[in-house]
């Protein structure tokens, strides 16, 4: 299973399209297999996407990402799991693991469920 994570700093990017690196990985019974790093600084949402196909990729773990994007991913066959917030290691910690659901955040290699509020915080 080939794996792609947008990152910006060590964190994944918050947006897809403001990634400087893509983070690919190749994992076999929960397990890495190969890592490498590609950067993508400056990159057009396309030019990255792209990047994706040419890689043969067939999950890509990332935090915010616009419509296009997703439906395009989608199209050709690869699966999306959007709105994850958090540090690489433990996002690619999570995956490895399953459950890994939108939306997630991971700091540390601890997982926290999004919060919910209903209104503004209470001092």
């Amino acid at each position: 299973m080939n794996v792609a994570i947008p990152i910006y700093e060590d964190i994944v990017s918050p947006r897809f399209d403001i990634a400087t690196e893509l983070l690919i990985m190749t994992s076999e019974n929960s397990k890495i297999q190969s890592e490498k790093r590609i950067s993508i600084q400056g990159f057009h949402p396309l030019q990255i996407l792209k990047a994706i196909i040419e890689e043969k990729i067939n999950v890509v773990l990332c935090g915010g990402v616009n419509g296009f994007c997703l439906r395009f991913l989608g199209c050709n066959g690869i699966d999306v799991i959007p709105g994850l917030v958090g540090e690489v290691e433990a996002i690619k910690d999570g995956y490895l693991k399953g459950g890994l659901q939108p939306g997630m955040v991971f700091w540390g290699l601890r997982r926290r469920g999004r919060r919910r509020s209903g209104g503004c915080p209470r001092f």
